[in-house]
């Protein structure tokens, strides 16, 4: 019988689709069916439909919790920094009762605006106290990274058990399966270490970009209120106000881990793109009869793969550090709400 060209194989597997990392074993068996058989028929396991079920559901799993947290971490930054706006405007209407005007003409607005800033800054801090008390009383942060880090795994698995159940001698059934790894895993991480590490570095710029903008604001401001005098110190309220501001830039900045992750998934790219290219001599060694390097390939793939997945705990610790931060800041406000009152 003779052996299929690397071009036909090529071919039978199929351009790379926007969808095909979610690795759907149906509509891989489904696809296969007519032009590589033999090849959908050892897809058909228990085995791989267990490990494929349970990629899905963690997978599921890890976007549900991902979407709540981020939801939330996102609402608690927003009231916290809100509660801090408002309570530096209760700083700002007490200065009010010592300016002339006030005094002479609109003598209740420091009062209306003491009122309204204490009772907006009360709703706020007792919004981000639930929020962050559902962070982290329903775990958000961890069930999202565990089940994330469990169903990359069981990502892995997968392939490397029907890489298991391919038969030994069988070059055409290696050539296959090497493309079909190729296009569903190596890839699909390929392309999603490269778009994450550029995405990511391009916030982690805006952040720092953000960040400086607002301390230089906050020194020019600084120096006007320096230069011109006490009639001028409500401006310190503007201060308070972006220095807030510029603090939940930073918080998110520290949560999200964008330059730091950047720079890793960046490596983690360069890592798999270099050992991609090896991938003609893989088919080469398949077609002379080698078919062991499929392991090997897939063990020099995986092997980084894994030790990325360890660095989730990591990423956790980082972003739980970043909701322990809010929460003192919380404990700043409600101190400077009970010094006012």
């Amino acid at each position: 019988m003779t052996q299929p060209t690397s071009s036909t194989i090529l071919k039978g597997i199929g351009e790379n689709a926007a969808n095909d990392y979610l690795l759907d074993l149906d509509t891989h068996i489904s696809r296969y069916q007519d032009v590589f058989p033999a090849f959908a028929a050892l897809m058909k396991n228990s085995e791989i439909e267990y490990i494929a079920d349970r990629y899905h559901t963690y997978d599921q799993e890890a976007l549900s919790w991902q979407k709540r947290y981020r939801n939330y971490a996102t609402w608690l930054r927003w009231s916290t920094f809100a509660a801090a706006a408002f309570s530096a405007t209760m700083i700002m209407a007490g200065t009010l009762d010592t300016q002339e005007i006030f005094q002479e003409s609109l003598e209740n607005l420091p009062k209306i605006i003491l009122i309204i800033s204490t009772i907006l800054t009360i709703i706020f801090s007792g919004a981000s106290t639930t929020l962050l008390m559902l962070i982290k009383r329903l775990r958000l942060l961890e069930k999202w990274m565990g089940n994330r880090a469990k169903a990359e795994d069981y990502r892995i698995q997968y392939f490397e058990q029907i890489a298991e159940d391919l038969p030994t001698e069988d070059t055409r059934m290696a050539s296959i399966y090497l493309e079909y790894f190729r296009r569903y895993q190596l890839d699909i991480q390929l392309a999603y270490y490269q778009q994450r590490s550029t995405n990511m570095e391009k916030k982690s710029m805006n952040s720092a970009i953000w960040i400086a903008v607002l301390a230089g604001l906050v020194i020019i401001i600084n120096g006007i209120i320096g230069s011109l005098g006490l009639k001028f110190t409500f401006l310190v309220t503007a201060t308070l106000i972006i220095q807030a501001y510029s603090a939940m830039i930073s918080n998110k900045e520290s949560g999200e881990q964008n330059e730091r992750n950047a720079s890793r998934y960046k490596k983690q790219a360069e890592d798999l793109g270099r050992i991609s290219s090896s991938i003609d001599r893989m088919r080469a060694s398949i077609q002379n009869g080698k078919t062991e390097v499929i392991k090997q390939f897939l063990e020099a793939i995986h092997q980084p793969m894994r030790a990325e997945n360890q660095q989730w705990l990591e990423t956790m610790q980082a972003s739980s550090g970043a909701i322990e931060e809010l929460e003192k800041q919380l404990e700043a406000i409600d101190v400077n709400t009970e010094k006012t009152d």
